[in-house]
């Protein structure tokens, strides 16, 4: 009998349950929508070469040493042009000592996500004698997205030679 007058005192019990119900389901899929955002948003991988850049011509390379990089990022470019087949140098100098084809310089950004990790790495590749900029690259890779710098140095010299 007690139970009967439970379900008397409450006549909007179904309703309350179909609301909640649909409601928990537009939570769900506001939070699975918020993941996919987070998953899929922000890596990035931009390029651009001068119309008239003739990278195919380019043989050696000199690589300047951003200031103040303590991760050998200009060691990891000159060693992947290498594997590549290219001639490659790198120095904390702005100009070789010895002709080269082209001068590459970098800009790098790094964060901490319980690790430092590199978030952006930006290459310009710089005529050897004009000195103009005829092909750069830049990937941007947040946390959840992070590379090894070797990979982040692999994957933006790829988009500016393909």
């Amino acid at each position: 009998m007690r139970a009967r007058a439970e379900l008397q005192y409450n006549p909007l019990g179904a309703k309350n349950k179909k609301y909640r119900e649909v409601a928990l389901k537009r939570i769900l899929v506001s939070c699975l929508a918020c993941v996919a955002l987070l998953l899929s948003a922000c890596a990035t991988l931009e390029s651009a070469k001068a119309p008239d850049a003739n990278l195919k011509g380019l043989k050696s390379f000199y690589v300047v040493q951003e200031t103040g990089d303590d991760h050998g990022l200009d060691k990891l470019i000159a060693a992947r042009l290498t594997s590549m087949g290219y001639a490659a140098t790198c120095g904390e100098a702005p100009q070789p000592a010895s002709h080269v084809d082209a001068i590459v310089t970098y800009q790098d950004r790094w964060m901490w996500d319980i690790t430092m990790y590199m978030i952006k790495l930006d290459v310009q590749m710089h005529d050897g004698e004009s000195g103009a900029v005829i092909a750069r690259a830049q990937a941007m890779r947040p946390s959840l997205q992070r590379k090894s710098p070797e990979s982040m140095v692999q994957e933006v010299l790829g988009e500016i030679f393909k």
